[in-house]
């Protein structure tokens, strides 16, 4: 399980194996996205990944983009909006499992992921670059 927050703390992200939530914690609403939206939208960028076991294994907030996140989901990151996060905003994948995920804290899109297989992957998300 992991937890962000997100929009100046105003917006609490909750990530388990199999689902994600986010509180809005100045109106009290929750929104509870169904795993089958994001594993739809993992499945359209790479049909492949069907065949392989994906769960949701970390969640984190990048401070400079305060809507939005990053959702570690198998090898593939997926960039979420807390203001739409039942359409993920892109689907990246890396080289393996993800197990680890940090922001830059500056306003570019850079993030850095680690894999069960040992590697750092470095990924430009508005650039989809590696």
């Amino acid at each position: 399980m992991s937890l962000a927050f997100l929009n100046d703390a105003s917006i609490l992200a909750v990530c388990s194996r199999s689902a994600l939530q986010f509180y809005d914690l100045a109106t009290g609403s929750l929104t509870a996205i169904d795993a089958d939206d994001i594993l739809s939208a993992v499945h359209a960028y790479d049909p492949g990944s069907k065949n392989e076991p994906l769960a949701f294994a970390e969640l984190v907030s990048r401070d400079c983009q305060r809507h939005q996140c990053f959702l570690a989901c198998g090898a593939y990151l997926v960039v979420l909006s807390a203001r739409k996060p039942q359409a993920p905003l892109k689907v990246v994948r890396v080289a393996s499992k993800i197990i680890g995920i940090a922001c830059s804290p500056v306003p570019k899109g850079v993030v850095v992921a680690t894999t069960v297989s040992g590697q750092l992957c470095i990924v430009d998300v508005e650039a989809e670059q590696r």
